[in-house]
């Protein structure tokens, strides 16, 4: 197959509001030789055209394997990344805890990776410290192996405390109260 020849094109653009006037934020539109035009915002959003102009260079100046490892981790998902741990633990032999992974691809598996932020990891450690993890159950394909796991069981859910609510509340960026010292000295 011959190679697409021809260098990268592009853009910046203001989109037309529903009023009719430019919109404050740019828009880049550019095409790879080979591929179909792509129009995106601009990452992060930005009203000025010079640093828009940047981002615009920046994209058509990536190489073929750097543009195509930002698309596949702008297309990863949470689930993807719970079977690269699954798969590492299979490769050593190391056993997985019930509930270690199941609990995240409930919560999380739909979500891009790149979305998740520590606020939604703060807002999941609050919920589970109140009302306790839970889970549905489900079935994942990897690698050709079947994975299946079982539902939280109702009975078992409880709120996280005493070790596992210091760790989650580490992870949250929570205080956790001194032991052993009054509060008033």
């Amino acid at each position: 197959m011959r190679r697409p020849s021809g260098k990268p094109l592009g853009k910046v653009y203001r989109r037309t509001g529903r009023d009719g006037q430019p919109t404050q934020w740019w828009w880049l539109r550019y095409k790879f030789p080979g591929e179909p035009w792509v129009r995106e915002p601009t990452s992060p959003r930005t009203a000025d055209e010079v640093e828009a102009e940047r981002q615009l260079n920046a994209r058509l100046a990536e190489r073929g394997h750097q543009r195509q490892q930002r698309l596949q981790v702008e297309n990863l998902v949470v689930d993807d990344l719970l079977d690269l741990y699954v798969l590492d633990c299979a490769d050593q032999d190391q056993p997985i805890q019930v509930g270690r992974v199941e609990v995240w691809r409930h919560a999380l598996g739909h979500r891009l990776a790149l979305e998740v932020t520590r606020v939604d990891l703060d807002d999941l450690c609050r919920r589970w410290k109140r009302r306790g993890p839970t889970w549905k159950a489900g079935t994942r394909i990897i690698d050709g192996v079947e994975f299946t796991w079982k539902a939280r069981d109702p009975d078992r859910v409880r709120p996280l405390s005493g070790r596992a609510a210091i760790a989650s509340s580490r992870c949250c960026g929570a205080r956790t109260p001194s032991v052993g010292k009054s509060s008033s000295s």
